[in-house]
């Protein structure tokens, strides 16, 4: 625990100090340091390309936490593009609900996903966490690095290629949400 303890100190002193900052996940444990570190650090606009949206992943108390902090910001926005189909019950499914004009969740034809690997996290424009093949927690991820502007710049020009192709998943309304 003390490794991980050491990671999460240094990665959240460099996303504060907006220090460059490079490290190589090897695990969820550490996937989810960067995801939460990620969000909380978010300014305008988080894009997550993800295979299956695993809520042990994306759907703690901790993640939630943050994107609802996120979230609050005016300019936020926080668009997803899952490769799986999710349940209506699926912890980010609440975000949904509680900012629809702040974030969407979209399909992955299964046909677009035979075209590449990979899946990634773009964070603003400063960072990414990049995860070479999808099926694996194994990424690197990358904040506050000048030299890697283009593979910032390229995974943009791929999730918003992707996006446009992509169907919105339409949720019911929660009961509490429904006016009489």
């Amino acid at each position: 625990m003390d490794n991980l303890n050491t990671y999460i100190k240094r990665l959240e002193s460099a996303l504060s100090n907006e220090e460059a900052y490079s490290t190589y996940n090897r695990d969820m444990f550490h996937a989810a340091v960067v995801v939460v570190a990620g969000i909380r650090h978010a300014k305008n606009e988080i894009c997550l390309l993800s295979n299956q949206l695993n809520p042990a992943l994306y759907g703690g108390h901790g993640l939630l936490n943050v994107a609802r902090s996120f979230l609050q910001n005016e300019k936020a926005k926080l668009r997803v593009l899952v490769e799986t189909d999710i349940s209506q019950d699926h912890p980010m499914m609440d975000l949904c609900h509680e900012f629809p004009q702040k974030v969407s969740i979209s399909r992955v034809p299964d046909e677009l996903q035979e075209k590449y690997d990979f899946n990634f996290l773009l964070i603003d424009d400063i960072g990414y966490r990049f995860e070479h093949d999808r099926k694996k927690y194994k990424a690197i991820a990358s904040f506050y690095k000048p030299d890697r502007k283009e593979n910032i710049d390229a995974m943009k020009r791929h999730f918003n290629k992707l996006e446009k192709q992509c169907r919105v998943i339409l949720w019911p309304l929660k009961s509490d949400n429904v006016s009489p």
